[in-house]
């Protein structure tokens, strides 16, 4: 099998891995009671950048950083950084709220309540008593 095969093989497995993870959070946020996020929305009006999950009406996205640990992400090297601190930042620019969640975060419940404090914050649900 050719390099470029062999790459573009590796680059449709780590999508796919992260689709996965992606679904595995939307199904916890679903099984806490709150809302159903929309997938995959673009928020910008020229550039291409879409939210992994989001609250568009309440301007609240959902970002899954992938392979964060691994070293072997696009998001830790320096033109991957980049790209997602210009991308992150015109999104509050544009007033959204970013929520970025990392594997760890997903495995320990961390997740969840990054996002009900997020809906809290911008009234898309009552604020939890306790």
């Amino acid at each position: 099998m050719s390099r470029a095969k062999n790459q573009m093989s590796l680059q449709q497995m780590r999508a796919e891995a992260k689709r996965t993870q992606v679904r595995k959070l939307k199904r916890r946020i679903l099984e806490a009671g709150l809302p159903e996020p929309e997938e995959e929305v673009r928020f910008h009006a020229w550039r291409r950048w879409r939210y992994d999950l989001s609250y568009t009406k309440h301007k609240i996205a959902i970002e899954y950083e992938g392979g964060t640990w691994s070293g072997k992400s696009r998001h830790t090297s320096p033109k991957g950084y980049r790209n997602d601190a210009e991308k992150y930042t015109e999104g509050a620019i544009l007033g959204w709220l970013v929520v970025r969640i990392t594997a760890d975060m997903l495995r320990d419940g961390m997740a969840v309540d990054m996002v009900r404090r997020a809906l809290e914050a911008r009234g898309a649900i009552e604020k939890e008593v306790g």
